[in-house]
């Protein structure tokens, strides 16, 4: 059957095969443990059963609508009438007058027939109906998918520019600090080529990112700022989302550091615990802090509108800034 999933083949299958051995078991009964007549009276009604109701709903209903589905429907249920009335009185008629052109063998297959025939309408109708959700759902998850590519493609560009600026500022001074950090800035866009279009990446992976952007970032620093970043045993085959972290980090930089000040602090905590993998960020509030975050976080929060069971938090307490972002390990 077209468009129908091997599943729900044998589904039908076994509907069918149960309705079969049933009226297999009440025709033996009707007639008086008679097997051949019983078996050939129901092999003959079921066949012409399941022949109309999927000639309604994989020929008729897909192909015809308006008058000539009436006309065709009228033409196709007629024939399946005479040829079940004809093979019945064929193989039935010398043992039972009942099948021999009466006006109650007329009236029992045309009631009978007529039921399968409004079963094949229902049955592709309902056939339509999960095509139509399945074709939904699909239309929803490209949708889902080309936002949150265009969502982390905001942030290459955001991150690239100010990664930039801090290379600039080494070179214009000439500093021996360049290379390296044009290595480092150089790993970083393999990340974006390689791992940041796929929906997870390995754990360590988006770690080592991180570590990358800090050192970068540093280097712009007025003053040394103290960054700890602890982190739990990683399992090595554990994957993620990929750049959900780095918002929060880079907020750090962006909105978390005075440069007029030489205590500046952040602490990054990575932990798993009760079955869910926990990123904390934590660093002293500047003297004007954007506790909403800038762009980075609110690109973070639209994606994480389309990741189910992922939690952003975020507060001010006693002169710091705390967020935060919880994945359970299912995910």
């Amino acid at each position: 059957m077209k468009n129908v999933a091997p599943r729900q083949v044998w589904l039908q299958i076994g509907i069918w095969t149960l309705f079969y051995a049933f009226m297999i078991a009440y025709s033996i009964y009707k007639w008086d443990g008679e097997w051949i007549p019983a078996i050939l009276s129901v092999t003959i009604s079921v066949a012409c059963y399941a022949l109309i109701v999927y000639g309604n709903s994989h020929w008729l209903y897909p192909r015809y609508s308006g008058r000539r589905y009436v006309l065709y429907s009228f033409l196709f249920f007629t024939a399946m009438l005479a040829l079940r009335m004809g093979l019945e009185r064929l193989f039935l008629g010398g043992i039972n007058v009942f099948y021999t052109w009466t006006a109650g063998h007329f009236t029992f297959s045309g009631i009978t027939l007529v039921i399968a025939f409004f079963f094949g309408s229902l049955y592709r109708i309902a056939l339509d109906y999960v095509q139509l959700r399945r074709h939904q759902e699909a239309l929803r998850h490209q949708h889902r998918t080309a936002e949150l590519n265009l969502l982390k493609a905001q942030v290459q560009p955001h991150f690239l520019f100010n990664s930039l600026n801090n290379i600039y500022y080494l070179a214009y001074i000439k500093s021996d600090l360049t290379p390296g950090l044009i290595a480092r800035l150089a790993e970083l866009m393999r990340y974006f080529v390689e791992e940041a279009p796929k929906e997870k990446v390995l754990l360590q992976t988006e770690i080592d990112f991180l570590n990358n952007y800090i050192e970068l970032e540093r280097i712009r620093m007025r003053h040394q700022i103290d960054i700890r970043f602890e982190q739990c045993e990683i399992p090595g085959d554990l994957s993620v989302p990929p750049m959900l972290f780095i918002p929060l980090v880079e907020n750090v930089f962006k909105h978390g550091i005075d440069q007029l000040r030489t205590d500046n602090e952040a602490s990054l905590r990575l932990e798993i615990q009760d079955g869910v993998l926990s990123f904390r960020v934590r660093n002293k509030l500047a003297a004007a802090p954007v506790l909403n975050g800038g762009n980075g976080l609110q690109n973070l929060r639209k994606r994480l509108r389309y990741l189910d069971g992922i939690q952003l938090t975020a507060a001010r307490e006693n002169g710091y800034y705390h967020a935060g972002i919880d994945i359970p390990l299912k995910y």
